[in-house]
């Protein structure tokens, strides 16, 4: 199985998504064959103009990493992507990535297995790699803040991309706390259990999804907590 990891936060090896990421890639019992840091690469804008289609069939007009990075994406069994939510969406150098898709996307519009209009590249047509997305964001309502960007992620990539969304990240920062660090912690050992599943079956059960995806401490203890430490 060649696995990627694709780590789209500014903070890059710093981020603290990454470590929920690399938890789930440890489970999992693998080593990523390249990690790419969106933040140290080259990746313009999107210029619409649609070369890609029409002038240079395949070839974007934007000579930067982008190509490289999607010729890795192609190349491999599983992309595990690492990424911050950020205004209930990607951050920046993520959305112009995704928007960088076009020359692997072709013109024709047909039905994917949901039977939603799209283009054949996009979406799980033909037989691309599995997608994890795992996100973190700061809000205890993770259904709210993620909802978007997973929506996005999986009209892109296929329904059946995996997505591990961790709320109530800030938790991440104040791991010296015995009992916060034990609940960080604990999530981390879920991201892993996470992993094995996947390596073992191809999913992730209901159970640990339910872990993952939910609050490691009720929301209203939560609030208090973070917005104690507002000045």
């Amino acid at each position: 199985m060649k696995m990627i990891l694709i780590n789209g936060s500014p903070k890059q090896k710093k981020s603290l998504t990454l470590g929920i990421a690399e938890a789930f890639i440890e489970g999992a019992g693998a080593r990523p064959a390249e990690t790419i840091d969106l933040y140290s690469k080259e990746i313009g804008a999107c210029r619409g103009d649609m070369s890609c289609w029409f002038r240079t069939p395949g070839h974007c007009i934007l000579q930067d990493d982008a190509r490289a990075i999607y010729e890795s994406i192609r190349s491999a069994d599983v992309v595990v992507w690492s990424v911050p939510v950020y205004v209930f969406g990607f951050p920046s150098q993520m959305i112009r990535l995704m928007e960088r898709v076009m020359p692997w996307v072709k013109q024709k519009l047909v039905d994917d297995e949901s039977g939603r209009q799209t283009h054949p590249g996009l979406g799980g047509v033909g037989e691309p790699p599995r997608h994890i997305l795992i996100m973190s964001g700061a809000l205890a309502d993770t259904e709210a803040d993620f909802k978007g960007a997973v929506y996005q992620f999986r009209r892109m990539f296929g329904e059946d991309s995996v997505a591990i969304t961790c709320g109530e990240s800030n938790l991440f920062f104040m791991e010296k706390h015995p009992r916060i660090g034990a609940l960080t912690s604990e999530y981390k050992e879920t991201a892993m259990q996470a992993g094995c599943e996947f390596a073992s079956s191809g999913e992730v059960s209901e159970e640990t999804f339910a872990k993952l995806n939910g609050q490691m401490m009720p929301k209203d203890e939560y609030t208090d907590l973070i917005n104690g430490r507002v000045r």
